[in-house]
């Protein structure tokens, strides 16, 4: 159905009431009998600011919980890059901590952008705050609510002197019935003073309750006409305030239902973001480079750790003693002096009969001095040496190990019973 109003055409609304267009819908539906339209309007402009702080509350602590969340996400990333993760179980490990190093950057950024939306909430509550008070000072709310003031204190004076035009309509109609009845009574005994006398001061009283209810009557209908008067006032300043209050109402609700639409939006990218890591992980993302957690089955990295640390497919051989022969290097323990370390040297017997007293290693040139008991000093340039694992023996090879043995034997000095050392050389005590 649809029905003409002054303002044009409107239809049924969502519950089956007529509904006009929304900045009319105020002019139409705030009216009745008890005038109670502006008390519900001006206390529904006061509840608009009540809900934009309440939604300031929920924005903020979303926001927090956000940040919080955030922020243990982060401490959790930083623990997961430090986990020193080996073995098997190394590629999950990987995947692991690039999906909560994902869920970390997410979080941050809705974070950001709950926080520019809390923002936009805390500067409209700023204005809403400073607007309140100047919309109650708006003059057409002054002139209704003045009006509303004035007429209902007019309706009381309407209701009163209802009242009293009742009770004396009441008491005229007593009267004119008791001086019907003592007229009656005059009639049937005309020479009876008493009834006369009754009569007469019955018509006497009546005449007085017919003044007092004229009076009444008028006195009724002028409180009636007053009040009409001011009842047209207040109509036409409601009209205008209902008009400004549709207004104000239509522009907080559009900023209101702006900020649930954003809140909203927000949420629901998150909730696809955090999917589309969950699908990441789960499915893998060549771009992310993310391998799918469903492709690591126990047996897959069973084989990608044997790929990776296999160490040989053949046993190791049996052992076999190895004997040595006169030939083969002597290993002799050795003390080595001024901290220096011991050497393996390889060479062949010189030539030379003489006795060997000492053996110096030069550490510079790395190159081996023979020295004998006849003052002979020999240079080996092609020995090479090297250090043992224990850095405390010495390898030599040798043809006649025995005569070696006894060759090496070194000479004391016959004033000093310590052996002579040399502070540029390592001397090395063989035996």
């Amino acid at each position: 159905a649809v029905v003409s109003t002054q303002s044009g055409h409107y239809g049924r609304g969502k519950y089956g009431k007529s509904m006009v267009a929304p900045s009319d819908a105020f002019q139409h539906y705030f009216w009745g009998e008890k005038n109670e339209g502006y008390e519900v309007l001006l206390s529904n402009m006061k509840q608009g600011l009540t809900a934009t702080k309440e939604l300031q509350e929920v924005l903020r602590e979303r926001t927090n919980y956000e940040e919080a969340f955030s922020k243990s996400l982060k401490r959790l990333t930083d623990r997961a890059s430090t986990i020193n993760a080996v073995g098997s179980f190394l590629p999950v490990w990987d995947v692991i901590r690039k999906y909560v190093e994902m869920m970390s950057t997410t979080h941050s950024t809705f974070t950001e952008k709950f926080r520019e939306l809390l923002s936009e909430v805390n500067s409209y509550v700023d204005t809403c705050s400073k607007a309140s008070k100047a919309n109650r000072e708006n003059p057409d709310v002054l002139k209704s609510s003045h009006s509303l003031s004035t007429m209902r204190h007019a309706l009381e004076q309407v209701n009163k002197s209802k009242r009293t035009y009742q009770v004396k309509h009441k008491e005229m109609k007593e009267s004119e019935e008791q001086m019907t009845k003592f007229a009656a009574a005059a009639s049937t005994q005309p020479s009876d003073p008493k009834t006369e006398k009754e009569q007469e001061r019955s018509q006497q009283k009546f005449t007085k309750c017919q003044e007092a209810f004229v009076t009444s009557e008028n006195n009724y209908k002028a409180s009636v006409e007053k009040y009409n008067k001011i009842q047209e006032d207040y109509n036409d300043s409601m009209t205008a305030c209902c008009k400004f209050f549709g207004e104000v109402e239509q522009a907080h609700l559009t900023h209101m239902v702006d900020f649930a639409r954003k809140f909203g939006e927000l949420e629901t990218d998150l909730v696809e973001e955090l999917k589309k890591n969950c699908e990441i992980v789960l499915g893998g993302d060549q771009d992310e480079a993310v391998t799918s957690l469903v492709g690591y089955s126990p047996e897959y990295l069973i084989e990608m750790f044997v790929e990776d640390k296999k160490t040989g497919v053949e046993m190791a051989p049996v052992l076999q003693p190895e004997l040595l022969s006169s030939s083969d290097p002597i290993v002799i323990p050795t003390h080595p002096a001024n901290g220096a370390t011991a050497k393996t040297i390889e060479k062949n017997r010189p030539g030379s009969a003489s006795r060997i007293v000492r053996i110096t290693l030069t550490e510079d040139d790395k190159e081996i001095e023979i020295h004998s008991d006849n003052g002979s000093v020999h240079s080996l340039p092609n020995a090479s040496a090297t250090v043992s694992s224990d850095s405390r023996t010495m390898t030599m090879a040798m043809n006649n190990i025995k005569a070696f043995r006894k060759m090496l034997k070194p000479k004391r000095n016959k004033n000093k019973k310590e052996k002579s050392t040399d502070c540029d050389s390592a001397l090395i005590p063989l035996l």
